[in-house]
């Protein structure tokens, strides 16, 4: 009997532990399913498509630094020791350098290093290859002269004249004038400014024009008596103020050669008896107010009996007013 009844009590104690153990492995299979199912891939290759394999990117390599860069940036970075004097590690032009006054110079003694500069003293420019240490003349700046360009006239340029009182940064040596299609050479080079140059032809070709008409002939040159020339007004009891022959905006004018081979000056034709030779310079006289501030002839003074003074000076407050005499 009592065997049986401990048969009985044993089984009784293991179907529990049993039934338990099947319970839960029941769960576990339940809440197992969604993390299998999650852990599956969202899409398969189809049977017989060989996945590709992408190869990781390789690191781009870097470029190597230059020998005598690193040496010195070594030297640099390590500084050396109290009381060691061991040089750093030079470049090869260096100790090629080195080298060679070594061989050729003996051993210079130790030296005390050199006192630091201070910092507001500038530093010596370096001066390139080839170049002189004596400073350059201040350049030269010139204007271009459109009568020039255009062939109004035949004309150089000339270094700028400074001297004293007299300064004209772009003068002009002008040689001849284009006048009705031609050529008209001048006596002597003239030195003028551009703007003088310029309304020098149109004066010319006004007189030419009343030539051909009252004498069917033509102006072969034209008489120069003077240009440029340093110096103060020629005026009757003398006067301080400059010329305007010192700023190469004057002319003073002589007289014409003709293409029929006669030769009219001021001095002899001006009052001549001859009216229609009289006339002609008369005309000039009077056409070349229209182009000129400044005319001066015989009726001023004295002093202009044997020429003709045209200039591009200043008269009045607003520079428009002309003096014509």
């Amino acid at each position: 009997m009592r065997p049986f009844i401990l048969a009985v009590l044993l089984l009784a104690a293991v179907v529990p532990d049993v039934a338990n153990a099947a319970q839960s492995s029941w769960l576990a299979g339940i809440f197992a399913q969604p993390v299998q199912a999650a852990r599956r891939p969202a899409h398969r290759p189809a049977a017989g498509v060989k996945k590709a394999v992408v190869p990781e990117a390789a690191p781009v390599p870097l470029p190597r630094p230059r020998p005598e860069l690193r040496d010195t940036a070594a030297a640099q970075d390590t500084p050396a020791a109290d009381g060691d004097k061991t040089p750093a590690p030079a470049t090869p032009a260096a100790s090629a350098a080195g080298s060679s006054a070594t061989a050729s110079s003996p051993a210079a003694p130790d030296k005390e290093p050199a006192a630091p500069t201070s910092r507001s003293s500038s530093p010596t420019p370096a001066t390139a290859e080839g170049e002189s240490t004596t400073p350059k003349p201040p350049r030269i700046y010139q204007t271009a002269c459109p009568a020039v360009i255009s062939g109004l006239v035949e004309a150089k340029p000339l270094p700028p004249i400074n001297d004293g009182m007299c300064q004209t940064q772009s003068p002009l040596s002008v040689t001849s004038i284009l006048v009705n299609g031609r050529t008209v050479p001048l006596s002597v080079p003239a030195t003028f400014t551009c703007e003088m140059a310029t309304d020098l032809p149109g004066w010319v070709a006004d007189v030419d024009n009343y030539l051909w008409s009252s004498a069917n002939t033509r102006i072969k040159s034209v008489i120069v008596g003077g240009s440029y020339e340093c110096r103060p007004r020629n005026v009757e009891g003398g006067s301080s103020d400059l010329s305007e022959h010192g700023r190469a905006d004057a002319l003073d004018f002589v007289g014409f050669t003709l293409e029929d081979g006669r030769q009219l000056t001021v001095t002899a034709d001006y009052n001549s008896s001859d009216l229609k030779i009289s006339r002609l310079m008369h005309f000039a006289h009077d056409a070349a107010c229209s182009r000129f501030t400044t005319v001066l002839g015989p009726n001023a003074n004295a002093l202009h009996r044997d020429h003709f003074h045209l200039d591009l000076g200043c008269h009045g407050k607003t520079c428009t007013y002309r003096l014509c005499e």
